[in-house]
């Protein structure tokens, strides 16, 4: 017992082996030796400020590894996996201090619980539109606006709709005229998209449009019409070939019916062509990933990682990938210069 005494290691041991682990990026690691120190650390007064040292460290490791866990969890609802997202979220909240962080894993874990939850991410440089699902030009029903939308009246409430789309379509959308307006804000508002689908064909009837074939296909889609709504949309990109909404829902098609392979050569192409190309790649490494293809999802990511618009979304879709790779070091290195402070 006494020899067990004599050499048995103090507080000072596995704080400095803290100290070296965290210099490493090793947080975890680090995190554990920090918790073993406190455990040893003496109650009198001289070391009130190694107490005060490791409590500040275990609670800076506990936020460094609440980010990673934060971006596995989106990696996770990305790949469908909401089980791992769950699991990771709550390690999040567990592990971090950090107020902004928290708030961030507590946000996230409400979309688990929302139904329209959509696994494809925001527009990161094309911030006010999140265009593309086949469901609605949002893919969160409750962004939809409900009737009548409060101090509005139609006119600016069809005019502030069309101001979030893509390129030329909001000037585009405007010259349609009123019964084009009429009808779109009835499919927007859910109010009755039968006679926004009688309205749009007739309007159809009258000189075909690629936006009223989009819009069709969008009300096909939410009818449960899938076939009907493919056809419109190649039918729509037929008469224009550079309406990137058409293009962005025809990739969501193809990632809801599982066709991952058309949704890769879809985006590929929009990317080639910079029809959102920003958007593009970054849902083109997402699409390699749900594949499983590891090698091109991260191949895709680092070039997106290139683009200022982009190096936050690129940088937290490469971690998780890193970490499952066992490049540790990469990880850490994108967690301090991209996503340190982000949260």
């Amino acid at each position: 017992m006494f020899f067990r005494k004599l050499f048995a290691k103090d507080y000072r041991y596995y704080k400095e082996k803290g100290d070296r682990l965290f210099a490493d990026e090793r947080y975890a690691d680090a995190r554990a030796s920090y918790s073993e120190a406190l455990e040893k650390v003496g109650g009198d007064n001289a070391e009130e400020n190694e107490v005060e040292y490791l409590h500040s460290k275990i609670g800076e490791t506990g936020n460094l590894l609440a980010v990673l866990n934060i971006s596995e969890a989106e990696h996770a609802l990305l790949t469908g996996n909401s089980n791992k997202a769950c699991e990771s979220l709550e390690l999040a909240l567990e592990l971090a201090e950090d107020v902004a962080v928290r708030e961030k894993a507590a946000n996230l874990m409400k979309d688990l619980d929302t139904p329209h939850f959509d696994p494809v991410p925001s527009n990161p440089a094309h911030g006010t539109h999140n265009c593309g699902d086949c469901s609605g030009h949002t893919s969160d029903d409750s962004n939809r606006l409900a009737p009548p939308a409060a101090g509005l009246h139609d006119d600016e409430e069809f005019t502030l709709l069309v101001q979030t789309l893509p390129d030329d379509l909001p000037v585009r959308y405007t010259t349609l005229g009123k019964k084009f307006a009429c009808a779109y804000l009835k499919a927007h508002r859910d109010e009755n998209l039968g006679s926004a689908l009688r309205e749009f064909e007739e309007l159809l009837a009258e000189g075909e449009s690629d936006i009223l074939l989009y819009e069709l296909a969008i009300i096909n889609y939410r009818q449960g019409n899938r076939k009907d709504c493919e056809r419109l949309l190649r039918k729509a990109l037929a008469l224009n070939e550079r309406n990137a909404l058409c293009h962005l829902s025809l990739v969501q098609l193809f990632m809801d019916d599982g066709r991952l392979a058309d949704a890769v050569q879809a985006l590929r192409h929009m990317h080639e062509h910079n029809l959102l190309g920003d958007q593009a790649l970054i849902m083109l490494g997402d699409v390699y990933a749900m594949q499983g293809d590891e090698g091109k999802a991260l191949d895709t990511f680092a070039i997106a990682l290139e683009v200022p618009a982009l190096k936050r979304a690129a940088a937290e879709r490469l971690v998780p990938l890193l970490g499952n790779m066992g490049r540790t070091e990469e990880a850490t290195y994108l967690i301090k210069n991209y996503l340190k402070g982000c949260c």
